[in-house]
């Protein structure tokens, strides 16, 4: 799923977008939905992003910063790029 509208480049259409992929989807019968890397081959969660000199000397993940979902509903911030693996029943 992509967002393709920028941060504050339009009054309306810049704002948080929250879809149902159990909607979107409905003709499909799917039991679990995964978020994963941009590539599919790891597990959101799993992710870690490179160590950058800062005062904070934590490494995280990107569904840490970011924010990673195991529900059907997601919600999509302006710029966001996100993949997803459905298991279907």
């Amino acid at each position: 799923m992509v967002y393709i509208v920028g941060v504050n480049e339009d009054k309306h259409l810049s704002k948080s977008a929250t879809v149902d992929i159990s909607q979107l989807f409905a003709s499909l019968s799917f039991i679990n939905i995964e978020e994963v890397s941009l590539t599919g081959v790891l597990p959101v969660n799993e992710v870690h992003l490179p160590r950058w000199n800062s005062k904070s000397n934590t490494q995280s993940t990107v569904a840490e910063l970011f924010g990673s979902s195991n529900s059907f509903v997601v919600t999509l911030n302006p710029m966001d790029v996100k993949t997803f693996v459905l298991t279907l029943n």
